[in-house]
């Protein structure tokens, strides 16, 4: 099976509960969600399921993740964890 968008119906995107949708731009969608493992709210950043046709597009996230955790910056959070879940790539 080819990459699912998180279930609406759960809110649930593998270890993260979503609570709302922040926003989004060209690459991905943003939404406040509750870490279950270690029980904290994050911002979750989802790669858009259009995006993913796109063959540079999982490395372009990647450098994404990467260059934002290099960064340290009052008015940028954190980057806490990256990973893929049902084929869609994230980070928290």
């Amino acid at each position: 099976p080819g990459p699912r968008a998180p279930d609406a119906t759960q809110l649930r995107f593998d270890d993260f509960q979503l609570l709302d949708r922040l926003g989004g731009g060209g690459m991905g969608e943003v939404y406040r969600a509750r870490q279950l493992s270690l029980g904290r709210d994050v911002a979750l950043k989802l790669i858009r399921l259009e995006q993913l046709y796109f063959s540079n597009a999982r490395e372009r996230f990647r450098r994404e993740a990467l260059a934002a955790a290099q960064l340290q910056h009052p008015g940028l959070l954190p980057i806490h964890s990256v990973g893929e879940a049902n084929g869609v790539p994230y980070l928290a």
